[in-house]
């Protein structure tokens, strides 16, 4: 160890590694000058491989992808997939202001999913009646303990009235009903039915089940019809959501609501729905921000070196960069999320500099009179250090992003220490070969700047360091302070933990937040319960016993947090 710090302390270490480094850099110049066709269809190939392999990347936007999976959280959840079968769940919001057309429309609807193929759909759920009339038939199973108990004493107590009233030795001389208590005679369980009927037909302090209109669910105007209906499939892959709406869809275009009743909207929601709604958006502001980048970014190249061939090589250099990233990022991950998706933009952002850099001392060298083959030499040998260290410092940060256990951190990191990489060995060995080829076509051979933007900027920021160097300091010093003082209230609150608040904007004024808004006032309950995972039924119980205190002692009253359990 001691032998390796004082070898890293000596100047001469570094003088012969510079050395050794600037001469590979003259050797690997001179070969891809001689080899540039056969060099640039190999990367090329490499790209086009990586390419082929980032297009299969999946687009994983479900927040639950974004832990490990060692987390017990994580593990209960697939627990309870695995037993319980999931939640998959999509809505179908039916709006009319005729409530036997939506009646109608709804009728037919559920005759239609019906028709689907078996282990298509689980069930669908529009309607209470059915599920009124079984508890009114079968109240008797859902007693508690305590009140079988009571029911059982009033039996034998029946029973033996019963007995004693129709005993052979009872002669009836003083009267009928003469030593029998007519009290034990009353069979009545009213009481009890009841009890049950309020337990049951009860959700909350403000809906009633017996409220809905005609037993479907409804608003209290009855100009919404909720339709529920859930798929078969503990955890549906993102493609067989996307068909299971695409089929939901087209039952309703072919149903025609229209034809119900004249503005007459049908509408999806639900978490199947907002899946989709989700990834869609996620893959929409990928592509726009990934199109607006580069065109910025060559707007920016353009106005600097103000000619077409630095645009044509800085983006296709970046370009095939970022196409190699994907294909790594396919081989060792599989697959994108809901943080990583826009990587390429900040890859793209950071990357270029190494080749402005390069290209610039490439200028530099040809407007000095040296030929293409020597100005790629000196540049490589003088650029190759510089950019290194700013490579390499920006990877190290994105690196310790890796050890977090937060997989969409972790991943970050990967990508983004990868992707830095990656675009500077395709800055140092791909750039001199698009530089020696553009070279060979006069109409795109980089020729010396008419237009020299740099001196302009290098003016202007003589010009502000004369002229307003006193001014600008005090105000970065005073914005720094205040920015710190801010930042130290912010920070412990700084994260985001309502995911509902991370929907698209699209989501809350046309799509599925929209229709959600609507739908709770239907629903007495929310329709994404929190879940607790037991091993028994006793532990279950236990659970409950205590989440019923909970509740009973809820100073919230009638608007408490918890429902039932």
């Amino acid at each position: 160890m001691r032998k390796i710090i004082k070898k890293l302390k000596d100047k001469s270490f570094y003088d012969a590694f510079d050395v050794r480094m600037r001469d590979l850099g003259d050797k690997y110049i001179r070969f891809a000058h001689k080899r540039m066709w056969q060099v640039f269809i190999g990367f090329l190939l490499i790209s086009a491989l990586s390419l082929h392999l980032g297009s299969k990347l999946q687009l994983k936007t479900d927040f639950a992808d974004l832990l490990p999976d060692r987390y017990i959280s994580v593990s209960l959840l697939k627990n309870y997939i695995d037993r319980m079968g999931g939640l998959n769940r999509l809505l179908v919001a039916v709006e009319s202001d005729d409530f036997s057309s939506g009646r109608k429309f709804v009728d037919d609807l559920v005759v239609e999913i019906n028709k689907y193929p078996e282990h298509t759909v689980r069930y669908v759920d529009y309607n209470i009646n059915s599920i009124k009339n079984y508890y009114e038939q079968n109240f008797l199973h859902y007693m508690d303990e305590q009140d079988l108990k009571d029911l059982h004493s009033r039996l034998v107590k029946k029973i033996a009235y019963e007995k004693k009233k129709n005993s052979p030795f009872n002669l009836k001389l003083l009267g009928e009903d003469y030593g029998l208590n007519k009290e034990e005679g009353d069979f009545d369980v009213t009481d009890i039915k009841k009890k049950y009927e309020e337990k049951y037909s009860v959700e909350g302090d403000e809906s009633k089940i017996s409220n809905y209109i005609e037993g479907y669910y409804t608003n209290k105007q009855g100009t919404l019809i909720v339709v529920g209906i859930s798929p078969y499939g503990s955890s549906l892959s993102f493609k067989q959501a996307e068909d299971f709406n695409k089929m939901v869809e087209s039952t309703i275009k072919k149903l025609n609501p229209s034809s119900y009743s004249k503005g007459m909207k049908v509408g999806l929601a639900g978490n199947m729905k907002s899946r989709l709604e989700e990834h869609e958006s996620i893959k929409h502001d990928l592509a726009s921000t990934t199109i607006l980048i580069f065109g910025l970014v060559g707007l920016v190249i353009f106005i600097f070196f103000w000619n077409v061939s630095s645009l044509i090589i800085l983006l296709t250099n970046i370009s095939l960069s970022v196409c190699a990233t994907m294909g790594l990022t396919y081989l060792f991950l599989g697959s994108l999320n809901s943080q990583t998706a826009f990587l390429v933009s900040i890859i793209v952002g950071n990357g270029t500099n190494f080749g402005v850099i390069y290209l610039f001392r490439y200028l530099e060298e040809i407007e000095k009179g040296h030929k293409t083959l020597e100005s790629n030499v000196i540049s490589i040998q003088n650029t190759y250090l510089a950019t290194f260290l700013t490579m390499f410092t920006t990877l190290v940060a994105f690196a310790a992003l890796g050890f977090a256990e937060n997989n969409g951190f972790a991943h970050f990191g990967f990508i983004g220490s990868v992707g830095i990489l990656i675009v500077w060995i395709y800055t140092m060995m791909f750039m001199p070969v698009l530089i020696f080829i553009l070279d060979k076509m006069p109409f795109l051979r980089i020729r010396p700047r008419t237009v020299r933007t740099n001196k302009y900027i290098s003016s202007f920021i003589s010009w502000v360091n004369k002229r307003l160097m006193n001014p600008i300091a005090i105000f970065t010093f005073g914005f720094f302070i205040v920015g710190m003082i801010f930042f130290a209230f912010y920070l412990p609150n700084s994260l985001e933990y309502d995911l509902s608040k991370l929907r698209s904007k699209s989501s809350e004024i046309s799509g599925t937040k929209y229709l959600n808004q609507k739908i709770e006032k239907v629903y007495p309950e929310a329709l994404t319960p929190s879940i607790i995972l037991t091993d028994s039924i006793d532990e279950s119980k236990e659970v409950c016993d205590v989440l019923e205190k909970e509740k009973a002692d809820d100073p919230k009253g009638p608007a408490r947090t918890i429902g039932n359990c």
